[in-house]
């Protein structure tokens, strides 16, 4: 009796973004018979430091780093955005190609844009958003909402990480999504000591999202 081959796992998002990259570790070890791939279009630009190492498995769509600005900037955020959306089709090729050649993968897109890019492409998907994504932009746009909608339609499955995303995902598209917290890593935490602070450690803390209120 042959023995059945385990899907490999294929995270789909930028990899300069520590939320993908660190789903990607969180897997290879919650998982260590299976192959995990990070699929990307993003490795090291903006003034970003480079994440991932060479142990990573990592693999290309048409990676846009060289076309972004040197640095962050609100021109180079909008700059960003643009360029990607200009590519689409481009990248849609490249990961139907990828696709064909890993026809048994698993494939995870986080966040939206990437659910979209899978959503467009036709292909069997998870997705997971980030908060901003399900929570502030789809009240700022109506073009973004509808194609939010359809992305997470399009999707087998949806992991958010609190209760609100799942309720407004439920309200705003009718899927039910799971909630999946991964929590801190303590291990990592427990090697710093000390930690010098500024008086402002995180302006986004601040906003209306994160609750510190509550």
């Amino acid at each position: 009796m042959s023995r059945k081959i385990k899907s490999d796992i294929v995270i789909l998002g930028g990899a300069r973004d520590y939320h993908v990259v660190d789903w990607y570790r969180t897997i290879k070890k919650a998982l260590p018979d299976r192959k995990v791939i990070i699929l990307t279009d993003l490795i090291q630009s903006e003034g970003y430091s480079r994440i991932i190492n060479q142990n990573d498995c990592v693999e290309s769509l048409f990676i846009i780093d060289k076309f972004l600005f040197k640095k962050q900037s609100k021109m180079g955020n909008l700059w960003r955005n643009i360029f990607k959306l200009l590519i689409l089709p481009i990248q849609i090729i490249y990961l139907k190609n990828y696709v064909k050649k890993h026809s048994n993968s698993i494939f995870h897109a986080q966040p939206m844009y990437y659910m979209f890019l899978c959503w467009l492409a036709n292909i069997k998907f998870v997705g997971t958003p980030q908060g901003d994504e399900i929570l502030i932009r789809p009240y700022e746009s109506k073009l973004y909402r509808y194609f939010a909608i359809q992305s997470l339609k399009a999707a087998d499955h949806i992991s958010v990480d609190s209760i609100n995303m799942q309720s407004e995902i439920k309200k705003m598209s009718g899927v039910n999504a799971f909630i999946i917290r991964k929590g801190i890593d303590t291990k990592s935490l427990l090697y710093l000591k000390t930690v010098d602070r500024t008086r402002v450690t995180s302006i986004r803390g601040m906003t209306s999202l994160y609750r510190i209120k509550e």
